[in-house]
């Protein structure tokens, strides 16, 4: 018998890790009687929010107008061709990818900063990758995408700002890309963020800027060109 039960214990699997915020129907009522009061307004229904990240942007006034600006901006793209086109079903596809990826940030050491970077990346990718999703600025809160015209760049580096409350900025170049928050405080406009090769830093000033790649230790003298 011992001989089967370690067979048995050799063919276990242990349980995939899952969003504490998922819970088993049975649960539901409980979940929803628990969930915290929204005391912000993103694009969807905060009483049916049932992942970390939804509960999060629900209690977040920032995190709820860059949802809403995400979901604008994801209207105007559906608007890109007929529906049943290969490039809307396309969009539809990323579209749920995304939110799957914005549901994983429970697993990352830093919730916030992962929604924040989730949204401010969907953003820039609708905003450079659909036409429509650039016609309505005026009710939005997102710009660009920009290009810096960098000193002795080779290379050319995006950035989309979001003009949200504190704000932030999106950067985008070779293979790499990062979230900036704006820093209240610092000289100029500042904004920081991380990414897997370290912090960056991007101050504006009118038409100029100055920028810092994550790993890098110099700065680069920039013009901000292009955008809309």
């Amino acid at each position: 018998m011992t001989s089967v039960f370690l067979a048995l214990a050799g063919c276990s699997r242990q349980a995939a890790p899952t969003d504490p915020a998922d819970t088993s129907t049975a649960a539901a009522s409980l979940r929803e009687a628990a969930a915290p009061v929204a005391t912000a307004s993103p694009s969807f229904a905060c009483a049916k929010a049932d992942t970390r990240a939804m509960q999060l942007v629900c209690g977040d006034a920032e995190l709820a107008a860059l949802d809403r600006e995400m979901a604008r901006l994801y209207a105007l793209a559906s608007k890109d061709g007929p529906r049943d086109s290969v490039r809307q079903e396309q969009l539809r596809g990323m579209q749920r990818g995304w939110i799957k990826g914005r549901d994983e940030c429970w697993k990352a050491d830093d919730l916030r900063r992962c929604v924040f970077s989730s949204y401010s990346g969907r953003i820039s990718d609708l905003r450079q990758g659909y036409a429509p999703a650039r016609s309505d600025d005026a009710k939005g809160i997102s710009e660009g995408p920009f290009s810096l015209a960098c000193d002795e760049t080779p290379f050319a580096i995006g950035v989309t700002f979001l003009r949200s409350d504190p704000g932030g900025a999106f950067l985008q170049w070779k293979d790499q890309a990062v979230a900036l928050e704006r820093i209240a405080g610092e000289p100029g406009t500042t904004y920081r963020g991380v990414n897997y090769a370290g912090e960056a830093v991007l101050t504006i000033s009118d038409d100029d800027a100055r920028v810092t790649l994550p790993g890098e230790t110099e700065e680069r003298h920039c013009r901000i060109e292009g955008g809309g």
